[in-house]
């Protein structure tokens, strides 16, 4: 899902014309928004299991406003 998610981002130009980013760029702009992606998912796990001060909702607000 993460994946799909930063494809699309990329492919429909929220980061720019994809043609003018080049490859290098595109592939560095995937793996960062694949990366964080992860840890959000990671982050909400862990506030699941009983880790956090709050749920996982708070989690994704916190993420959303930042």
């Amino acid at each position: 899902m993460c994946f799909g998610e930063a494809a699309g981002q990329i492919w429909y130009g929220a980061y720019g014309p994809p043609s003018q980013l080049g490859a290098i760029n595109i592939t560095l702009i995937l793996m960062q928004l694949l990366f964080s992606g992860v840890v959000v998912i990671l982050l909400d796990s862990m506030s699941k299991q009983g880790y956090g001060l709050g749920s996982g909702i708070s989690l994704f607000l916190v993420a959303n406003i930042s």
